[in-house]
């Protein structure tokens, strides 16, 4: 407790019919104040502060310290003459320094008068019900300056006169000198004076040997009469403070940074003038500055405040920290500040919402400023999960760039209050927010919350931390280029914030091992709640959080394994390899045991009822829907169709082997290099599948398969020839499958024309000699060396032909009904038209042809007809058929290659 006297003067009053005791003498006003040891002027501090600890004669005003948090005013508790100037507004107050300290002042529309103190003008203020008086130069004011009385020397300077509002109401007569007396008699009553003026209403009440009464107005003030003079009795008057929540200041400047974001540059800043710290009433006084640059920097230049204490409103657009670009639309952000010992004020989030809050606190609960603000903003920061013990700045120190815990809270309520919202969403949920927190100082919005909580843990809750939006926004801040680039630990209190208010707690706390899988159990979250472990939340997902990494307090969103396999090792600890269950949460999912681990499995592992491990790799299994499955790199596949049809047949075959698929019995599959191989029809149909071991080979079918001869060609038998016959079989006769006496084939002959019976004038010349030895064999050597019958025919001379035919049957003679064959088909080669023909017999065995054309090829060419190609004696001839023809005519003496591959029955030729 510090004790603090404030010299005023208060003359000695001569009261009328009055007298002092002997040795008391009364001096004036003036002449007191020459002689005095206090004077209204200190000559220092500490030798101001020295003083205080004097009582002298006169009773000085002493001003108390209240011990505690409430207040840091000083009481003034005496009142001795020092002499008050009176000025015009707070500008005109002289400066405060040392050599003033301990001068009082009073501002004209103040109701109390400022005294200066440590360099600054304090207000007064009364804390009692009673009269207040206060002293400029020789005159004593009471009730706030109604009333006012001073003193006059009497002319023979006996005594002095008491003069209340003009008024002489009585004098007080010096004491003979001496040793002190027994107290005098009263004296007499004086005579009554003239009526005062309305107002003056002053008297002299009571009084003692050494007390006096004065009462003006119905207010009082009692004089204690002393050996050198009188003072004001204390205990009859109000008690007054200096008031720490209105002092007088003159500005040099102030600056600061207005974020919720940075705001942008054209933003404007309102500074408005408060009366006090006691009732933040804003005065007249009004100050604007602009912002300059996308900084959000403010400044205010020289300024004479009343009080200390103003209001800041920051006005405009500003950076986004969550869409990284600047807004569209303007929003106000407030802040409450004491400019006693600042230079500079940010305006934040913080010191608008705290500023409700603090104007309650100091109108409502009669806490300081600095009280309420420190109480405010630890109550805001209560309600985002963060303790601010620990935090030691003001909300209007607090920058978005800065490097303290305090600032990265800031930040962190920015990005959280910011959301996806747009401004005026984000202004509106700020007035809620004040207005909620104003008079308990709890946000009871809980729904709110948790809708803020629900974002940020989608924001946050990424299996990777550089896939979270969180080092999004972060890139965002640092993209401005602005405050350094620094952005602080921001991260940390979003994710405290929705772990705790979805309720999951801190990931790495003692109660939150790394590893541990939970659901939300706040059942507010729209989002992610789940009454218990199995449900599926709200919005119909199935979302679990697992505490993945301590030293940075984040949970993730849980993977499917995570999850479903929680408490398994220890449920299922004696799992054999390729058990498998469904999972917990997702139960339409399938997990497998392999060495040692729960792994992902697939639907098919419970469908075939066994897990696909390495020990079954490549086996086949059916499932309980009779399909059939492969495990194939650990996982189950539908298996194909050879894979299914020769699940069971092992390995104990023979390369050609061939079966038929034990499920697609229509399948045909060839065994080559000791595994099975799809095939085709023609290995079943041959009996025996065509292999790299007999490439190339010709076989001939002994069955009625459609075909002659087939040839192995690519793993694939081909047809050859058509069904009839084939050269490259070295088929020798054509197998018509007509009998007679003979057989039931035909064989191969030519024929020439001569026009004169005995000169031939075209010739069909062969590659090789002809065997003239047997008709039916003479073109045995031809069809050896050209694979079937080639050669050339030479004419020599205009309208001649020559050709190749076969017969029906081994005679040759007689005419058969081939309409079954539906037709003919030639393999051929001819680098001149040729013509396909049918040679019959009509009723009276008279010889016709039936032909068809054969366009040249230098290529083989397949031509397949049908009777109906044939003229129009295609079908008759067909019925009475006895040689088939391939013939070409000559014109002028030339030479015309050719090639007979092959004959077959319509549609057999390939």
């Amino acid at each position: 407790m510090k004790k603090i006297s404030i010299p005023f003067s208060l003359s000695s009053l001569r009261l009328r019919s009055l007298s002092l005791p002997k040795g008391r003498s009364v001096e004036g006003a003036s002449a007191f104040l020459a002689s005095s040891s206090w004077s209204r002027k200190a000559t220092g501090s500490r030798a101001f502060l020295a003083a205080l600890s004097l009582v002298s004669s006169l009773s000085p005003l002493v001003l108390f310290t209240a011990c505690g948090e409430s207040t840091t005013t000083e009481k003034i508790v005496e009142v001795a003459t020092g002499g008050t100037e009176i000025v015009s507004s707070v500008k005109d107050l002289p400066k405060c320094t040392k050599d003033n300290q301990g001068e009082q002042a009073l501002v004209k529309g103040e109701t109390s008068v400022r005294v200066c103190v440590d360099g600054k003008w304090f207000a007064t203020v009364s804390k009692s019900e009673k009269d207040t008086v206060f002293v400029a130069g020789d005159t004593v004011y009471l009730d706030n300056g109604n009333y006012s009385c001073t003193t006059k020397q009497l002319k023979d300077k006996s005594g002095l006169k008491i003069i209340c509002n003009g008024d002489s109401i009585g004098v007080v007569l010096n004491g003979a000198a001496g040793k002190d007396g027994a107290n005098g008699n009263d004296g007499k009553q004086g005579i009554q004076g003239e009526k005062g003026d309305d107002g003056i209403g002053c008297t002299i009440a009571a009084q003692t040997d050494s007390l006096v009464t004065i009462m003006c107005g119905g207010k009082s003030m009692t004089l204690n009469l002393r050996a050198n003079g009188v003072s004001v009795d204390t205990a009859s008057v109000d008690t007054l403070e200096l008031d720490s929540e209105k002092v007088a200041i003159s500005l040099d400047s102030l600056a600061g940074y207005s974020q919720k974001g940075p705001f942008l540059k054209g933003s404007t800043v309102y500074l408005y003038e408060l009366s006090d710290g006691r009732t933040l009433k804003q005065t007249n006084g009004n100050f604007t500055s602009e912002i300059k640059n996308d900084d959000g920097r403010y400044k205010f230049t020289s300024r004479n405040l009343v009080s200390q204490y103003a209001l800041l409103v920051a006005d405009g657009k500003y950076h986004n920290e969550v869409t990284g670009r600047p807004t569209n639309t303007a929003i106000k952000l407030q802040a409450y500040t004491n400019m006693l010992s600042r230079k500079s004020a940010n305006v934040n989030l913080l010191t608008h919402l705290e500023k409700d809050r603090v104007f309650y606190l100091v109108t409502q609960e009669k806490k300081t400023v600095r009280a309420a603000k420190k109480q405010a903003q630890a109550e805001i920061l209560e309600a985002f999960h963060i303790d601010a013990s620990k935090f030691k700045m003001e909300s209007e120190d607090l920058d978005v760039f800065g490097k303290t815990d305090a600032d990265a809270a800031l930040l962190a309520i920015s990005i959280l209050l910011q959301r996806d919202s747009s401004e005026t969403e984000l202004s509106v949920l700020l007035t809620d927010m004040a207005d909620d927190l104003a008079e308990d100082g709890s946000w009871d919005n809980a729904a709110k919350k948790v809708e803020i909580a629900d974002w940020a843990a989608t924001m946050d809750s990424s299996v990777s931390t550089s896939s979270s939006k969180l080092a999004l926004f972060r890139g965002n801040v640092s993209g401005w280029g602005l405050g350094g680039g620094n952005v602080p630990d921001f991260e940390k209190f979003i994710r405290k914030f929705w772990s705790e208010e979805l309720g999951l707690g801190v990931c790495g706390s003692d109660s939150v091992p790394v590893g541990l899988v939970k659901q939300v159990p706040n059942e507010k979250s729209k989002k992610y709640y789940a009454k218990n472990y199995t449900d599926v939340n709200s919005e119909g997902g199935n979302v679990r959080f697992i505490c993945d990494d301590a030293s940075l307090s984040r949970w993730r969103t849980a993977m499917d394994i995570e999850k479903d396999t929680l408490g398994w090792a220890k449920k299922f600890k004696s799992a054999k390899e390729g058990a498998f269950h469904n999972g917990k949460v997702n139960t339409g999912k399938t997990y497998v045991y392999e060495q040692g681990y729960w792994r992902y499995g697939t639907n098919l592992d419970s469908l075939i009822g066994k897990g696909c491990v390495s020990w079954r790799e490549d086996t086949v299994a059916q499932g309980s829907n009779g399909g059939w499955y492969k495990c194939v790199n650990h996982a189950w596949r539908a298996a194909l169709d050879i894979e299914k049809d020769t699940a069971t047949w092992g390995h104990d075959f023979k390369t050609g082997d061939y079966r038929n698929g034990q499920i697609n019995k229509a399948k045909t599959y060839v065994y080559e290099q000791g595994n099975w191989r799809l095939g085709t029809e023609l290995d079943s149909l041959i009996g025996f599948g065509c292999t790299e071991t007999i490439e190339d080979s010709l076989l001939i079918s002994e069955k009625d398969i459609g075909a002659y001869a087939y040839k192995c060609s690519n793993k694939k038998w081909a047809p050859e020839c058509g069904d009839l016959w084939c050269g490259a079989a070295k088929d020798y006769f054509v197998n018509t499958g007509i009998a007679d006496n003979s057989g039931s084939y035909g064989y191969w002959a030519d024929f020439a024309w001569s026009e004169s019976g005995t000169k031939l004038d075209s010739v069909v010349r062969y590659p090789k000699e002809k065997d003239d030895s047997s008709v039916q064999d003479a073109l045995k050597p031809i069809i050896d060396t050209c694979g079937g019958i080639c050669g050339e025919m030479v004419f020599d001379s205009n309208s001649t032909y020559a050709g190749v035919y076969f017969t029906l049957t081994e005679d040759g003679e007689t005419p058969k009904d081939i309409s079954s064959w539906e037709g003919l088909c030639i393999i051929y080669q001819s680098v001149r038209n040729a013509v396909f023909q049918i040679e019959w017999f009509d009723d009276k065995n008279t010889i016709h042809v039936s032909e068809a054309s054969l366009p040249a090829s230098t290529d083989k060419k397949i031509v397949d007809f049908v009777w109906s190609n044939f003229r129009s004696t295609g079908e008759k001839a067909a019925s009475r058929a006895a040689y088939i023809d391939f013939m070409i005519y000559g014109n002028g003496k030339i030479t015309v290659p050719f090639a007979i591959y092959s004959i077959g029955r319509h549609g057999t030729c390939q």
